[in-house]
C-alpha cells in the first residue's frame, strides 16, 4: 500500500476530514488533497505530527513494512514453522502474529501465514476441539486479506472463508460470498457451491454443477488431443499421429460422448496419410453421427445435466465440421472426388 493510500485510509479510521487534518498540521486542505491523491508528498517535517494525528507510527506511515519480497515472506514462513516444530503450535502462532503485526499491511504475508498455520495444524493432527481456539482468529485474518487490494488473494481468501463456513454448517454465509466470487478463478467458486448442495442434502443440485464441470474439462481434453494431432500433422510425423489418434478416440468411447468425438481424430489421422477411401468412410460416419441427435440423459457421467431438448445435444457441430473440410489444406487432396464433394453438398 502507498503512502497516499495509508494516509486516506489512516484519516477515515480516525474519523477526520481532509479540511480537519488541514488544520490540525497547518497546511491547506488542497495540499491533503493532493497527498492522498499520490500528486504530491508531505514535506519531511510533517511525518511525526502527521504519523500522530493518524494513530500510526513512522514506518507504517512510510510503508516500509510493506511490498515483502517472495525470499522474505518465505524466510518468516520457515521461521514460524520451525518454531511450530521446535516449540508447539502455539509458539508458532504467537511468532506468526507478531510478524503480522509488524507488517500489518502485508495481505500476501498474512495469507502465507495463515494457511501455514492451517497446515500445520492438520499435520499435527491437531483435536477439533483445539483447534476450535484459532478458528475465531484465522478467520478473522481472511477477512482482512479479503478486503485487501490484490484481487488474487483477495478472491482465494474468500474462497477459503466460505469453506470454512461451509465446513462449519454456516450455509448463509458461505452461499453470500459464494456470489460475489467470480465465476472462474484458480480456486473455482463452483467446487464451493456443489459443496454447499451437498451438505444442504440437494444433491441433485450438486451433481449438476459437477457433471458440467466434468462435460467441460473432458471436451477440453479431447480438444487439446485434436491440436496435438494436428501439430503432429504439420510435422509430417505419421508415427504419432497415429498414436494420438488411437488415444483420443478411446478417450472419447470410454468417457462415452457423442459418437463424432470418436470419429474425428480417425477421420483426421486418415486424411493425414492422405488415404481416400479410409477419409471418405470416416467423413461418411461423422456426418451420419452428427445428424443423430444425441441424448446426454442416457451416460453414466452426465445424465444430470439439463440439457434443453430433454438432453439432446445443444448445438450441431456439422456446420464447422463442412467449413473446415472446405477450407483445411488437409483435405485438398480429396477436394475432386465425387462421392467427398456429394457428401459436402447434400450437408
Amino acid at each position: 500500500m502507498k503512502i497516499n493510500h495509508i494516509i486516506r485510509e489512516k484519516r477515515k479510521e480516525a474519523g477526520l476530514t481532509q479540511e480537519q487534518m488541514a488544520a490540525y498540521i497547518g497546511v491547506s486542505t488542497p495540499a491533503v488533497n493532493k497527498w492522498e491523491k499520490g500528486v504530491s508528498f508531505p514535506d519531511i517535517t510533517l511525518l511525526a505530527p502527521l504519523a500522530r494525528i493518524l494513530k500510526t507510527d513512522l514506518n507504517t506511515l512510510l510503508c516500509f513494512h510493506e511490498d515483502l519480497t517472495e525470499q522474505e515472506i518465505g524466510l518468516f514462513q520457515n521461521e514460524v514453522y520451525e518454531c511450530i516444530i521446535n516449540s508447539g503450535f502455539e509458539s508458532g502462532f504467537c511468532l506468526a502474529k507478531s510478524k503480522i503485526e509488524e507488517y500489518p499491511n502485508s495481505d500476501k504475508l498474512i495469507y502465507q501465514l495463515v494457511m501455514l498455520l492451517e497446515g500445520a495444524m492438520t499435520i499435527c493432527g491437531m483435536p477439533a476441539a483445539e483447534r476450535k481456539q484459532y478458528e475465531e482468529p484465522l478467520y478473522s485474518l481472511y477477512e482482512r486479506v479479503a478486503e485487501g487490494e490484490n484481487s488474487e488473494l483477495r478472491d482465494n481468501a474468500l474462497y477459503m472463508l466460505a469453506s470454512k463456513y461451509i465446513g462449519n454448517g454456516k450455509h448463509d454465509k458461505a452461499q453470500e460470498i459464494i456470489d460475489h466470487l467470480p465465476n472462474y478463478n484458480a480456486l473455482d467458486k463452483r467446487i464451493l457451491q456443489a459443496r454447499l448442495w451437498t451438505e444442504k442434502g440437494q444433491s441433485k443440485k450438486a451433481l449438476e454443477i459437477y457433471e458440467k464441470m466434468l462435460l467441460l474439462s473432458v471436451t477440453n481434453v479431447w480438444n487439446y488431443m485434436i491440436s496435438l494431432i494436428e501439430i503432429e500433422i504439420e510435422k509430417q510425423n505419421t508415427a504419432h499421429v497415429t498414436e494420438i489418434t488411437v488415444l483420443c478416440s478411446e478417450y472419447a468411447n470410454v468417457i462415452g460422448l457423442p459418437a463424432y468425438y470418436n470419429l474425428i481424430p480417425l477421420l483426421l489421422d486418415a486424411a493425414s496419410r492422405q488415404n481416400v477411401e479410409d477419409t471418405l468412410n470416416m467423413l461418411e460416419k461423422v456426418i451420419t453421427c452428427c445428424n443423430i441427435k444425441f441424448n446426454y440423459t442416457n451416460t453414466i457421467l452426465f445424465r444430470d445435466i439439463p440439457f434443453k431438448g430433454e438432453g439432446d445435444e445443444i448445438f450441431s457441430i456439422l456446420p464447422g465440421i463442412l467449413s473446415e473440410l472446405k477450407t483445411s489444406p488437409l483435405f485438398s487432396f480429396i477436394r475432386d472426388n465425387d462421392k467427398f464433394n456429394e457428401l459436402i453438398q447434400n450437408n
